[in-house]
């Protein structure tokens, strides 16, 4: 009882000198909700029922990265994803600056009527394909 055994909580952060610290583990899960306003919210109550669309097109229209475009002297443009093409959910601003740590994991459940009728179909551009991308977007909006 006399040994200060450090921090609760301790990770290292590689892009700081030094170990990062919490006075408590923090929660190892949070659900979230997608709203039907296109808000991420945190609980079920705040969720507005309603529907929303995209409609694919037959070119590329979004961009994360490519890690071979600098290998090939290209520059890699910034990430976009173009207006229509998809759905995106927004937070509400952090009030404070947060460090994620370990490996993050995503369920995503998604009920869509239309398409569960057509999953076992054998052609692939009949079945529905989600791909998930998590932007941290600054006060300035970048």
């Amino acid at each position: 009882t006399d040994t200060d055994t450090g921090p609760e909580f301790a990770y290292y952060r590689s892009w700081q000198d030094g170990y990062g610290t919490a006075a408590e583990l923090p929660a190892l899960s949070q659900q979230m909700y997608l709203s039907g306003d296109g808000k991420l919210v945190d609980n079920r109550s705040k969720v507005v029922r309603g529907s929303r669309h995209y409609t694919n097109w037959p070119v590329p229209t979004s961009h994360s990265e490519s890690s071979i475009a600098p290998l090939i002297g290209l520059p890699d443009p910034e990430p976009y994803d173009t207006k229509g093409t998809y759905l995106g959910w927004r937070s509400a601003p952090l009030t404070a600056p947060v460090d994620v740590v370990g490996a993050p994991r995503a369920t995503l459940k998604v009920r869509s009527p239309k398409a569960e009728r057509v999953q076992n179909s054998g052609d692939a551009s009949d079945k529905l394909v989600l791909f998930a991308k998590v932007y941290d977007v600054a006060p300035d909006g970048t």
